[in-house]
């Protein structure tokens, strides 16, 4: 994508790069457990909301300023203790001194992991406070916040405020980072602002430094949904899901579409198209009367690897256990 790219503001609700992919989490976090002993008595979704689980309906965007985002803290004080133990263990042979080396802090480091790796998905429910949901089916969007009944119009089955699509833009927005960068991120609103200030969120998108076209690209894969006449894209992130869109059955039997297609390449494989599809974009020149052809065939461009699939060996199951013991992430992709 060209460095000088920047998207009128607000953002078209246009289709044009075609290229919004990503992986999808292994299932194969089901079979190892390690020392994540809570993961034996739920499952991702168990400690997620199921309200809006159906995503041939529903796509959730969360708020980039929730409190969520400080879960990563110990994280990073585990991981940062983990590498002070591991250096002082390494350096103590080297030291003067016949101090015995400190086992009670190692020992303090590795119980503050195990302990953050067995509550870390209960406290991340409960933590994402605000979101707004993008309904294809009745062509809405709601907010997950309170508001007073006279401030708001109307309200969705769920008792949430919404508006209709239509009314409904992304606006991008130039933020220095502290660092002599600037970060583009996305904002989700009302079009009349002014009048609904509380219909908001502000987005983070991880690539967001490079330029204001990072947020054309996600307002596209939006777009791109709630278009209910189509199909949903044929990407990871729908493939359990195409079965409860009509629309979606009747494209996906017309084109002999190959059954549980995503479900069965291997996460190497979709980070391989992920670049590819990256790639792609960074090529596209943007004009807005030459759009991207969708990929709709994506079996006949990108066979399965049978040498790809993942596999729970011994390599994957060390990984997962040593990122349990030193970050205390529950899983490693």
């Amino acid at each position: 994508m060209s460095q000088e790219y920047f998207p009128l503001n607000p953002i078209k609700k246009k289709v044009l790069a075609n290229r919004y992919f990503d992986t999808q989490e292994s299932t194969l976090k089901e079979q190892f457990h390690g020392f994540c002993i809570t993961s034996r008595f739920y499952t991702l979704e168990d400690v997620q909301d199921q309200t809006f689980a159906d995503k041939s309906r529903y796509l959730v965007v969360g708020h980039g300023d929730d409190l969520g985002k400080l879960l990563i803290i110990p994280l990073i004080a585990g991981a940062f203790g983990s590498f002070i133990s591991i250096m002082m263990f390494l350096m103590w042979p080297f030291l003067e001194g016949d101090d015995p080396y400190p086992f009670e802090f190692a020992l303090a480091v590795l119980c503050w992991n195990l302990f953050w790796l067995n509550v870390h998905p209960f406290i991340s429910k409960y933590t994402s406070q605000r979101y707004m949901t993008f309904d294809r089916k009745r062509q809405q969007v709601s907010i997950r916040k309170t508001v007073a009944d006279k401030d708001v119009e109307r309200r969705d089955e769920y008792g949430n405020p919404c508006f209709h699509w239509k009314d409904v833009v992304c606006c991008w927005k130039g933020v220095p980072n502290g660092r002599g960068a600037t970060v583009y991120v996305p904002i989700i609103k009302h079009i009349n602002y002014k009048q609904y200030p509380w219909f908001r969120v502000r987005v983070d998108v991880a690539e967001s430094v490079a330029c204001a076209g990072v947020v054309a690209e996600f307002w596209e894969r939006i777009v791109r949904f709630m278009e209910k006449d189509k199909p949903l894209p044929d990407i990871p992130e729908f493939e359990k899901y195409r079965h409860l869109c009509p629309v979606t059955v009747e494209f996906d039997k017309q084109n002999n579409r190959p059954s549980n297609y995503w479900n069965e390449m291997g996460t190497k494989q979709q980070k391989q198209i992920k670049l590819e599809c990256m790639n792609e974009r960074l090529a596209f020149h943007w004009d807005p009367d030459s759009p991207n052809e969708e990929i709709i065939r994506p079996w006949e461009r990108w066979p399965i690897d049978e040498s790809l699939k993942d596999k729970m060996d011994y390599k994957r199951k060390l990984k997962i256990i040593a990122l349990q013991l030193c970050l205390g992430l529950p899983y490693a992709k």
